[in-house]
Formats: C-alpha cells, structure tokens, sequence
C-alpha cells in the first residue's frame, strides 16, 4: 500500500479505515466522511504515550482524579474491557464498566450498542450533575 500513495497522510488515512473496518463487529452504515489526518502527529503523540505508560507516568497520574469515571466498553476489540478496567482500577477508585459483547471498538456505531451507549453516557451524566448540585 505505501507504493500506491506517496503522501504519508493519504497513506496513514487508508490504513486508520482498513482499521476501522477490522475493529467493528456490526456497524451502521453511514455516509462516509472525508477525514484529515496528520500522520506525523499521530506518531509523535503515540510515542510519547508509550514512553510515558513504559515510566508509569500514564496510569499513575490518573490517582489525581477523584471524581466518578465511567468506561463504556466494547466487547469486540484487542483491548479486552477486563483487562483494561482491571489496570485502571487501582487507579480510578470510583470506575464504573459497562460492556456490550457484540459491539465493536466505534460503540456510537455498531448496531448492538448505538442507542443504548448514548442512552448509557446520558443517564450517567444526568446522575453525576444530580450529585453535584
């Protein structure tokens, strides 16, 4: 594929939709939209995110938040959802989960969980704004 396109943003917004397609499970079908990317960006911003998980910087950082945190998961993807609730829980005290099995990694996409993820984050959001007031 990098022989057909010699802009590493052509090529870098190819592979992101080859991704896409590989990380659904059963997505709605939607008009497709033209996307920017800057493939220097990306890789710049990856790898210092993995420096900064392989220093411990990353995860520990998130002992600073002490307010609810809600993980809206898929359960179709190569992060498994329990194995990234379970390296976030030491950290996030207050993480509440929640799963869809046949649900890819795009959940505001994917057919088994598109009403119910925006109905999920909704009714999360209206009960932290209830506590809050």
């Amino acid at each position: 594929m990098p022989e057909e396109l010699s802009n590493t943003n052509d090529w870098s917004r190819v592979r992101d939709r080859l991704i896409e397609q590989l990380d659904s499970y059963d997505s709605i079908s939607r008009d497709e939209e033209e996307i920017t990317v800057d493939a220097r960006a990306n890789q710049e911003t990856w790898k210092d995110m993995m420096r900064l998980q392989e220093e411990g910087v990353y995860s520990d950082t998130f002992t600073a938040i002490h307010e609810p945190v809600i993980m809206l998961h898929d359960g179709y993807d190569s992060h498994p959802g329990h194995m990234v609730q379970a390296s976030l829980e030491p950290h996030l005290l207050q993480l509440k989960c929640c799963e869809w099995k046949c649900c890819g990694y795009y959940r505001w996409l994917e057919k088994a969980a598109h009403g119910e993820f925006s109905v999920a984050m909704c009714e999360w959001l209206v009960r932290q704004f209830a506590k809050s007031s």
